[in-house]
């Protein structure tokens, strides 16, 4: 930012924070603890640095991690995330990794910055724009972080163009849109598009590129995490059998229902199948109680995995993947797999397995572009509500299905993770950074 720029941006954030006074003596600021992180968790060495990263879900994590992956090999890292529930996952993933909440009090944030000095700091896919996602990263976070890291950069960027969802996020772009993104030394996005939005947004168009998207990179990893010996022991308990149908990132009651009448319909054909349901929140008791209530409903037996104490316990047909961080692992078991809309649907087809999707997806989603090229490239399949039964017994029954090589079709469009790197050196070299 120039002179002015900068004298814009202090007088902004002195009303700014005049007004987060106002606004945080109403607020509620009753927050669920669940997984808060203790500083006396972690040790480090005196001035010893860190990488850090956001990561708002395991989704961005997913994403980003062919990236993360290089930095985890060499350096120390940081995650920070606003959804700290998923922290478990996270570490399952990078078990080395320091895993923080920013929904902590307020002055905490001070106290990671001076005990996890960052060095660098990326932000992984999204918000590229104040409050622009989903998630929550607080302007007053980014700028405690630019104090003290040498060097800012967003990966894998994207915009959603979502209005802010209350009061302090409308505040917080009206008053900060531009100094938000020219804060970053480099944004590095996915599409063209992205890279135009941003510029008219009041980016640098030196400081943007376009390097395309990380997830096509993790066709590269073929490791499975498994967070406990059940869900070991279950996965070699589901490879036994021969018509699995995993169904994953399952959003609300409308699709849950959607694929249980659907698997109801392969149980009159094929009644030995088996069904694994994955809800995309299994942390929200209400999805978990309208899935069960669906069940009943077409009077299918299943089990729930958090209640299995071994897999020799899992005698039904349905699973319901009530756990955290294990979809990926469960899509190896299927025959044939289910995804829900506006979700990765490249977990799957790296592994090789015939993908179901349904149609009308969000164009504004991240997953968009992806979903565009695997369906241009004839990868996935899509149905219609009523469909959606006969097309799962057609791919089950398909023998074909098991000489199918998703892989070599997807290699040509890996690669971004290595020109995210090249962007990063050179805008480091171009500042002395």
């Amino acid at each position: 930012m120039n002179f002015i720029e900068k004298t814009k941006e202090i007088i902004s954030w002195h009303v700014y924070k005049l007004l987060l006074k106002i606004i945080s003596s109403v607020k509620n600021n009753d927050k669920d603890h669940l997984g808060l992180t203790k500083l006396d968790d972690y040790s480090c060495n005196a001035n010893e640095k860190f990488t850090w990263f956001f990561c708002s879900t395991i989704g961005e994590l997913n994403a980003c991690s062919p990236f993360i992956n290089v930095k985890y090999g060499t350096e120390k890292i940081v995650i920070i995330t606003d959804r700290i529930f998923y922290k478990t996952s996270f570490l399952t993933k990078y078990p080395k990794a320091v895993i923080l909440d920013i929904n902590n009090a307020d002055n905490e944030m001070s106290e990671y910055i001076k005990k996890f000095t960052p060095d660098f700091f990326y932000m992984c896919e999204i918000p590229c724009s104040p409050n622009d996602a989903p998630c929550r990263f607080p302007y007053e976070i980014l700028r405690a972080i630019k104090s003290a890291a040498s060097a800012m950069f967003i990966i894998n960027g994207w915009l959603y163009q979502y209005e802010p969802s209350c009061t302090q996020d409308k505040i917080e772009r009206l008053f900060f849109d531009r100094s938000y993104i020219r804060m970053f030394d480099g944004i590095a996005v996915q599409t063209e598009e992205i890279k135009e939005l941003l510029i008219t947004k009041g980016a640098d168009s030196s400081k943007v590129e376009v390097t395309g998207n990380m997830k096509f990179d993790a066709l590269n990893d073929n490791s499975l995490n498994k967070l406990d010996i059940t869900s070991e022991e279950l996965i070699c308990k589901l490879d036994l059998y021969e018509n699995v149908v995993v169904a994953g990132c399952l959003i609300n009651e409308a699709e849950y229902e959607k694929v249980i009448k659907a698997f109801s319909e392969v149980l009159k054909e094929l009644p030995e199948a088996i069904f694994v349901l994955a809800p995309r929140h299994p942390e929200k008791k209400d999805q978990l109680d309208a899935i069960v209530k669906l069940l009943k409903k077409y009077q299918i037996s299943f089990n729930s995995k958090s209640k299995l104490e071994s897999a020799s316990d899992f005698n039904s047909s349905v699973l319901i993947l009530d756990t955290l961080g294990e979809l990926r692992n469960f899509y190896s078991t299927g025959r044939v797999c289910y995804v829900g809309r506006d979700h990765n649907v490249l977990e799957p087809l790296f592994l090789d397995k015939r993908v179901i999707v349904p149609d009308n997806w969000h164009t504004k989603y991240p997953s968009y572009p992806v979903f565009e090229t695997v369906l241009r490239n004839g990868l996935i399949t899509l149905h219609t509500e009523n469909e959606l039964g006969c097309e799962f017994l057609l791919q089950l029954k398909d023998k074909s299905l098991d000489k199918k090589d998703f892989k070599s079709s997807l290699k040509e469009l890996s690669g971004a993770t290595k020109r995210n790197e090249e962007f990063i050196k050179k805008i480091c070299t171009m500042n002395g950074l």
